[in-house]
């Protein structure tokens, strides 16, 4: 007598004494040895930790983990916002798109020649005029923030002291330069420029940069600090600040 047995995808035969010939289909035997397989290993699995399923659902670690990273993107938009109990929203201005000037070291700056750059776009955003209401050094300080649309990435964040933003040439819109120290992600010097589409949104914008600059250094020297009575007042007079400088720009 044969047998049929599989072997690599072919028929085999096999002489045997005792019984008839029997054929096997080879793919029917390997799809019933895959699922016989399968079935054992669910049901080991199954009868040596039962509850494993529960145990992942109740995991007390991946629940304060999730628990922690939702107060991080609570506060995240909490600042993307101006909001929170210890920071005041003066002013947002209308979206604008963000340059930076990256400088590229290049081999002629071992010569004595200055190192070549260009201007790299970073993102369009709402530029966000936030007071510091935290006791401490920064109290009454002011700062700018623009954060990226539809993210929660902070591009640009500094206070205005002694920086001068200066008109420069764009060929759509008005755009003002500026270089200051920011520490949207560390503290280093950098040369920004920003552009609006609209002249009068620039111009809305550049005169809450100059107040800005006036509040900082009146409160570096000690004059205009808000307490608790004066914080009421900060956005009722800073709006009323801006609408008399758009409605006279000549002024």
């Amino acid at each position: 007598m044969e047998y049929i047995i599989p072997c690599r995808g072919k028929r085999r035969r096999i002489a045997c004494a005792d019984e008839g010939v029997k054929e096997h289909d080879n793919l029917t035997n390997l799809d019933e040895l895959s699922s016989r397989n399968r079935t054992e290993s669910v049901a080991s699995t199954a009868a040596t930790n039962p509850e494993s399923d529960t145990d992942e659902d109740e995991d007390p670690l991946a629940e304060e983990a999730n628990q922690l990273q939702n107060e991080i993107i609570l506060k995240k938009l909490q600042r993307a916002n101006g909001e929170g109990e210890e920071v005041q929203l003066i002013h947002t201005s209308p979206q604008a798109k963000l340059f930076e000037y990256v400088k590229v070291k290049s081999n002629s700056s071992d010569n004595g020649h200055d190192d070549e750059g260009a201007w790299t776009y970073r993102g369009e955003g709402q530029v966000k005029f936030i007071r510091c209401l935290e006791e401490g050094y920064n109290r009454g300080m002011i700062r700018m923030e623009l954060t990226k649309n539809c993210t929660l990435d902070i591009l640009m964040c500094h206070e205005v002291t002694h920086e001068d933003a200066l008109p420069m040439n764009s060929s759509r819109g008005k755009a003002y330069t500026w270089i200051c120290k920011d520490w949207a992600y560390k503290t280093t010097k950098k040369t920004f420029a920003i552009r609006f589409d609209d002249h009068l949104q620039a111009l809305e914008w550049k005169q809450m940069f100059e107040q800005s600059k006036v509040n900082n250094c009146n409160v570096r020297r000690g004059v205009g600090v808000p307490d608790a009575a004066a914080v009421d007042d900060v956005t009722t007079t800073f709006k009323t600040l801006s609408t008399a400088a758009v409605s006279n720009p000549s002024k």
